[in-house]
C-alpha cells in the first residue's frame, strides 16, 4: 500500500491510502501511532470511507510534538497491512509573535536567500503552479518571518511512475469483451500526461467502451473507467462546422492525438511540415462522412522541435503547431 502525508499547518495530517496489492484487493482498515508502533492493529483506528482501492484519510486535531513522527498504516482486504509511513513536525523557527511575511522556491539550484521565486501568502495559504518541470527536479520552498529569520529550505521531487499498457473492453447487451490493448503514448520527463489510442474499433450501437491503464509496478488506475462513449448518442451527432482540435499532449513524445469534425462529407487531407515549411508525413488523405474523428501522429523517428499540422476539406483550411520534446 501506498501512503502519501501531507501535515498542514493546523497540524491535520490528510493521507491518500492506496492498495498495492493489484488483484481486486482494496482498502479495508487503516490506522496511526506516534512514535511507538504498538504493533498491526493495535494503533488509533481512523474513520474513511473504506471498500476503494484509493482511499482519502483524514486525521484531525493532532497534538503533535516537535520532533514527534506520526506514522499511518493501512490494511487491505485480504487482511495484510502495509509498511507504516511517517512524516516528523520539525522546529521552523519559535514563533515567539512573529508571523511570516515572504516565501520563494526555486528549483534544483539555491540562487541564496531572497533570490528565488516569491510565493503569494497574502490569503494565507499558497499555490506553486505552471512549473516547467522536468523528473527529477526539486522544488526547495523556505519562508522568513517578521523578525527576518529564514526557515530551512524544503523540497519536493517531481516524479511519478510510467504506464506499462492500457487496454479497453465493449460493454454490449449487458456483457464485456475480452479486454483488447491500445495504442499507449508513455509520455515523457517533463509530463506525466498520458494517452492511450485505438483506430477503427468495431462498436455497434448502444455499445459503450470502458478503459484503464497499469503502470510499471502492477497497480491498475481505477478500474474500468468509463463510459467513454455510447454509441447511440455519437451516431445521431452530427458537427454544425468545421472544426480541428489542438492536438493533445502538446508538447508529446512520441506520439499525439488530432480530432477534426466534419458537418458534411468531404475529401480530407491532414498533413505535418517541419519549421522551415517542409512536407514530412501525411495523416489523412481519404473521403470522409460528416461526423467527428481523430487520427494520431507518432513522431518517434522526428527530431524534438516545432512542427504544424495543416487539415485541408473543401474549403476548409487550418493550420496549427504542435511541439515535439525528448
Amino acid at each position: 500500500m501506498k501512503i502519501i502525508l501531507k501535515v498542514i499547518i493546523s497540524l491535520c495530517l490528510i493521507t491518500t491510502a492506496s492498495s498495492q496489492f493489484p488483484r481486486n484487493q482494496k482498502i479495508d482498515a487503516a490506522e496511526y501511532f506516534i512514535n511507538t508502533d504498538p504493533g498491526e492493529g493495535h494503533g488509533i483506528p481512523i474513520s474513511a470511507n473504506y471498500g476503494y482501492w484509493e482511499v482519502p484519510i483524514e486525521v484531525p486535531d493532532i497534538d503533535l510534538q516537535v520532533g514527534s513522527t506520526i506514522y499511518v498504516r493501512a490494511k487491505s482486504t485480504n487482511g495484510k497491512w502495509s509498511a507504516p509511513r511517517g512524516t516528523t513536525r520539525k522546529d521552523v523557527f519559535a514563533n515567539h509573535g512573529a508571523t511570516i511575511q515572504y516565501g520563494e522556491y526555486y528549483i534544483n539550484i539555491d540562487p541564496d536567500k531572497g533570490n528565488g521565486t516569491a510565493i503569494d501568502f497574502s490569503s494565507g495559504t499558497a499555490d506553486i503552479t505552471n512549473l516547467n518541470l522536468r523528473r527529477g527536479d526539486k522544488i526547495f520552498t523556505r519562508v522568513k518571518d517578521s523578525f527576518n529569520r529564514w526557515s530551512q529550505s524544503r523540497a519536493v521531487t517531481f516524479t511519478y511512475l510510467d504506464m506499462h499498457k492500457a487496454e479497453y473492453r465493449i460493454k454490449r447487451s449487458g456483457a464485456f469483451t475480452n479486454p483488447e490493448s491500445m495504442i499507449l503514448n508513455p509520455g515523457s520527463d517533463s509530463s506525466n500526461i498520458f494517452s492511450a489510442y485505438k483506430n477503427e474499433i468495431p462498436l455497434q450501437f448502444y455499445d459503450s467502451i470502458y478503459v484503464r491503464f497499469q503502470r510499471k509496478d502492477g497497480f491498475y488506475s481505477h478500474p474500468w473507467s468509463g463510459p467513454i462513449t455510447d454509441t447511440k448518442d455519437e451516431i445521431n451527432r452530427i458537427p454544425k462546422e468545421f472544426a480541428v482540435s489542438q492536438n493533445y499532449p502538446n508538447p508529446f513524445n512520441p506520439s499525439t492525438i488530432i480530432e477534426f469534425a466534419l458537418p458534411h462529407s468531404e475529401d480530407v487531407c491532414i498533413k505535418v511540415f517541419d519549421i522551415l515549411g517542409r512536407e514530412v508525413t501525411v495523416l489523412v488523405n481519404e473521403f470522409k462522412n460528416a461526423g467527428y474523428y481523430s487520427t494520431s501522429f507518432d513522431a518517434k523517428n522526428f527530431a524534438s522541435g516545432i512542427y504544424f499540422y495543416r487539415i485541408q476539406a473543401g474549403s476548409f483550411v487550418n493550420t496549427k503547431k504542435m511541439m515535439v520534446v525528448r
